[in-house]
């Protein structure tokens, strides 16, 4: 696996170049870190953000790499979504969970990033690798029984609040509403098209496209998984986020969540990309 950067100095022109490319695009990425995704966002930034994730994936060898690239995007998801025009009239706050009944489609990364937070001291109520496990293990029964309508909430979901928030994953993330009512009707009458911000679920798709691009990067697939049944899977795994950075598959018996055609082709577009700059 080749790391974010090389310990050899560069000798020819070729080279130097290639280190002022990578120099350069690490520092657009930085930028969208710090400011979220430009509008109208560049290649050359998009590719940054993606080489930010890639880099912590490929760091060293901690047993957290996949869960810091998670914390990265969804940085990046938090700081593009809170700059949007409508920002000021989002209606999202704690205690609204009518979008927590829906199934939730993850990246590894961002499993393992939530996993991490279960059973460890401080943890909200509730949150607890039995109590987890129960609620995801019946979250999944239902899914599997084709329950639509008064199925169970999202296990992570604690007395009407998110317990992961600040972690939550970004198909959470990218989901935010000026529409309150229209979410509480939508939720009522058990439809899933709740009143989102198309921009912000555009950026969702954008981010968690680099994101299983520097998966793909580091030699692994590119899937996503439905949330509960994740947790259950991993829940049971021991050191399942060292073991799937090693190379094993310990989330194959988990459902894939199919992605959206341009999703898939986005994927495969800065995967491809982020390949061609460790050549």
């Amino acid at each position: 696996m080749a790391g974010p950067t090389s310990s050899k100095p560069p000798s020819t022109p070729a080279e130097k170049e290639h280190l002022r490319v990578m120099r350069e695009l690490r520092q657009q990425g930085q930028a969208a870190l710090t400011w979220g995704l430009p509008n109208p966002a560049s290649e050359a930034a998009v590719l940054g953000m993606g080489l930010l994730m890639r880099d912590r994936l490929a760091a060293g060898t901690d047993d957290d790499r996949a869960t810091g690239a998670a914390a990265l995007a969804a940085a990046m998801l938090d700081r593009t979504v809170q700059k949007m025009p409508q920002a000021s009239s989002y209606q999202c706050a704690k205690g609204c969970n009518f979008c927590c009944y829906s199934a939730v489609s993850v990246t590894a990364p961002e499993l393992f990033r939530v996993v991490r937070l279960i059973g460890v001291e401080g943890a909200p109520a509730g949150l607890d690798r039995a109590g987890t496990l129960a609620r995801a293990t019946a979250r999944t029964k239902a899914e599997k029984e084709g329950v639509l309508m008064g199925r169970p909430p999202c296990p992570l979901l604690i007395e009407g609040d998110c317990s992961v928030y600040a972690d939550r994953p970004l198909g959470c993330r990218q989901f935010v509403s000026t529409n309150l009512e229209g979410c509480r009707t939508a939720h009522a009458s058990g439809r899933s098209d709740l009143p989102f911000v198309p921009a912000a679920a555009n950026a969702g798709l954008i981010i968690r496209s680099l994101l299983l691009g520097a998966v793909v990067s580091i030699g692994q697939k590119a899937e996503t998984y439905e949330l509960s049944s994740g947790l259950a899977v991993v829940l049971a795994e021991p050191d399942a986020e060292r073991r799937w950075l090693a190379g094993e598959d310990v989330l194959a018996a988990v459902p894939k969540m199919e992605q959206p055609p341009n999703m898939r082709e986005s994927v495969a577009r800065w995967s491809g990309m982020l390949n061609g700059l460790f050549v």
